[in-house]
């Protein structure tokens, strides 16, 4: 912060609609304020500072604090039930619980006789109760600005003090089975990983990005570790609804954003498209034909041929940047990670001129492992290994990591650590994959997602699922079929897509037919969706039938909708 002291940190937009700028030098002077606030609470070295909001610039300010005061934070996604939340603030033993609105903080403080270690709750939302345990952010920040003017040495103190051997953060795995394991990440671990993304120079000086992701979830929030190292401006859109306005209004530079958000950009620019007149289609093809020609160069950070460059500077001044405008139009590059992207749809971004790069990693591995980098892309893969890391296949298919910003285990579950860490120090990531020739890994699928057909077949679902996709109309796409003849899909619609080309139910699912036909046609015979059903509602995360990462829990699908898959199986012909 001190190198920076006039670079904006990051802008934040209160309820009036106006951005706030909030410096570097501003920005470590609240971190300082918090640490010294925690402190006079009581918290130091090992103890751990719970936080439970949604992504604005409290989390990240309480989180610094805590970390320069010597503890380590547990982060809740907002989504969390009461049950999760306060399995969550148990497990890690927190004695500081962060909370940023009345109903957040009433389930906390309705549940406190099962939370005995929690003294004090810090209260950033509007109207702080009446109660003695429940103290105001504000409150925090002026005890901490009293200590400095008495002690204006304790905060360096403070800092100077942390190993790198000390936690830093407990990430809870978001759940697709049972309760979330605490993840433990040290300050070594987070420092690696940015250190060894840096090295191939991810980040400008000048870039900016749009922090919206959930701050608990290791992707948002190493990203978040990078760009305060780096010096970046981030952009605080708290409200998932207001992405698309606050990318316009902002203009970032880069985005990071899991698949689904691609997708859904995809499908609305596709949906226009299909809804204008044959002349603007053909237009629009042709310039996607020019620009996916000339993708194939700028992947490999080539220049284009003299012809192929000409037609481009035309495809682009009428449509290609057009496209880009819908970003903002100085987006130059795009991250996508936590969940398989259809290689499809990153086509479709880098022909535009979207570069798009697919990164892989977990909350054991800090983050990204392997990810793509400007001159050394290969679309379908997630890229090569991180320098420091060391990868491999095991005889079966998982992918294994060992390295020095692998986790070190999880926290009070020594079982679930020794399955996870096997006795040579590989972690097994439970991923499915193969490296090829070049060091590039592509991801097949989890391996708790093969399906073994009755015919005594593995089946990657990830495969048939991201090829039906690529119709605009499918929303969500589960498919099933673990000891069954043949495999089943249950697809959510994509109603806006529907709706805005005025498709009745019969036209959406001869769509739909029609899309799982071309799946098949690229799939071996045991690999072919043979029914479908279209279900009322999407899959969410209040249903319980998505992570907070949007990643869908298969088996809760597939148990919600147990009547359906049951009929589907008694079917002879599938619903037109």
């Amino acid at each position: 912060c001190a190198e920076l002291p006039h670079t904006i940190a990051y802008e934040a937009e209160d309820d009036a609609g106006i951005w706030h700028a909030t410096t570097y030098s501003e920005y470590g002077e609240l971190v300082e304020r918090a640490a010294l606030g925690l402190r006079d609470l009581g918290i130091g070295e090992g103890d751990c500072v719970a936080i439970f909001g949604d992504t604005v610039p409290e989390w990240s300010i309480l989180n610094l604090g805590a970390q320069a005061a010597g503890a380590h934070i547990s982060g809740i996604y907002q989504t969390s039930t009461a049950e999760q939340a306060v399995y969550i603030i148990h497990d890690s033993s927190a004695k500081i619980c962060c909370v940023d609105t009345p109903e957040r903080l009433e389930i906390l403080l309705s549940r406190r006789d099962e939370l005995p270690h929690v003294t004090t709750y810090i209260y950033w939302g509007d109207a702080l109760p009446d109660d003695d345990a429940v103290v105001s952010y504000e409150q925090v920040l002026a005890s901490g600005e009293k200590i400095k003017q008495t002690s204006p040495d304790s905060y360096g103190e403070m800092v100077a003090a942390i190993s790198p051997e000390a936690y830093a953060v407990l990430v809870y795995t978001s759940g697709t089975t049972g309760m979330p394991k605490g993840v433990i990440l040290t300050h070594g671990n987070c420092m690696a990983n940015v250190h060894k993304l840096n090295e191939h120079g991810i980040y400008h000086a000048e870039d900016s990005l749009i922090a919206f992701l959930p701050m608990s979830h290791v992707a948002e929030y190493l990203t978040w570790v990078g760009r305060v190292m780096g010096g970046l401006t981030a952009y605080f859109c708290p409200d998932f609804s207001k992405i698309g306005k606050t990318i316009l209004e902002k203009q970032p530079t880069i985005l990071v954003a899991v698949p689904r958000v691609y997708e859904k950009v995809y499908q609305k620019i596709i949906s226009s498209v299909e809804n204008s007149s044959e002349k603007k289609k053909k237009i629009f093809n042709w310039a996607w034909g020019v620009g996916a020609a000339a993708s194939k160069y700028t992947v490999e950070s080539k220049s284009l041929p003299l012809g192929l460059a000409i037609k481009h500077r035309i495809a682009d001044k009428l449509v290609l940047s057009k496209v880009r405008a819908q970003l903002g139009g100085k987006v130059r590059m795009c991250v996508t990670a936590a969940a398989p992207m259809d290689s499809e749809i990153m086509s479709f971004f880098w022909a535009f001129g979207l570069p798009m790069l697919e990164a892989y990693g977990l909350s054991e591995t800090c983050g990204a492992s392997h990810i793509n980098v400007m001159g050394a892309v290969k679309i379908g893969t997630v890229g090569r290994v991180l320098n420091g890391i060391d990868c491999r296949i095991a005889e079966d298919g998982e992918v294994l990591m060992r390295g020095d910003s692998i986790f070190k285990g999880y926290l009070n579950k020594p079982e679930a650590t020794s399955e996870a860490i096997n006795a040579e120090g590989w972690f097994q990531t439970g991923d499915i994959g193969e490296i090829d020739e070049d060091g590039f890994l592509r991801i097949t699928d989890r391996k708790k997602n093969l399906i073994i057909t009755a015919g005594g077949k593995n089946v990657a679902p990830n495969n048939s699922e991201l090829l039906i996709k690529r119709e605009p109309l499918v929303s969500q796409v589960v498919v099933l079929g673990d000891r069954k003849p043949y495999l089943i899909a249950l697809i959510t619609l994509a109603t806006d897509v529907a709706k805005a080309e005025g498709l009745g139910d019969h036209e959406i699912h001869e769509r739909l037919q029609a899309a799982i036909d071309r799946a098949n046609a690229q799939l071996a015979k045991y690999e072919r969706v043979q029914k479908y059903h279209l279900l009322d509602e999407e899959f969410t995360v209040e249903s319980g039938e998505m992570t907070p990462t949007m990643k869908i829990k298969r088996n809760v699908v597939a148990n919600n909708h147990a009547d359906v898959v049951e009929r589907l199986y008694g079917e002879v012909k599938n619903p037109a």
